[in-house]
């Protein structure tokens, strides 16, 4: 049995190695910051918080953005536009949501208030895949259904980007007449 000073120092060296390791991780979160800067884009008439390093695919009403493709890791922000001049808000029902097929069955789905819009926020597994954590807010400006989805593989790491994509669903801007 080790005597009570013996217990102490070892206790003192766990906590030195606790807070150093505390720091170290801070340090790593800090320097995987990521740098933003508004960008638009005139075909959705959005703008939105983005890194212009990262990958782009476009296609017409879509933009996908890849902030993050590894073998193990993948993280993407999409934005979306469609014409849908009879949409409202409120007919974004689970029942709706469901028959989308992108979410399974338990969905956390709340109204929020943006900056500028009242949006409804998605909160799901992915149908196809379970281990890719789907956060998703969708904004109506009639004629105009907005998408601007986030999404995590593995969905144990959702929480590591969560702020970004904070950061970039409170920059996000509409920013052509309706039509």
């Amino acid at each position: 049995m080790l005597k009570p000073k013996y217990l102490f120092l070892i206790w003192i060296l766990l906590t030195v190695i606790g807070v150093s390791s505390s720091l170290v991780n801070a340090q790593e979160v800090q320097k995987k910051s990521i740098g933003l800067n508004e960008c638009t884009d005139k075909t959705l008439g959005i703008k939105i918080y983005c890194n212009p390093d990262w990958a782009l695919e476009t296609d017409k009403g879509t933009v996908l953005m890849i902030i993050e493709s590894k073998p193990d890791l993948s993280v993407t922000a999409t934005l979306t536009k469609i014409e849908e001049p009879n949409l409202r808000l409120n007919d974004l029902t689970s029942v709706y949501l469901k028959a989308t097929d992108q979410y399974q069955d338990e969905m956390n789905i709340f109204p929020t208030h943006l900056t500028n819009y009242e949006a409804l926020h998605v909160q799901a597994l992915a149908l196809k895949n379970a281990d890719n954590q789907l956060s998703d807010y969708y904004i109506v400006q009639p004629p105009f259904f907005y998408g601007v989805l986030f999404s995590v593989t593995p969905k144990e790491k959702f929480n590591d980007y969560k702020t970004l994509f904070d950061k970039m669903i409170d920059s996000f801007r509409i920013t052509i007449d309706k039509k």
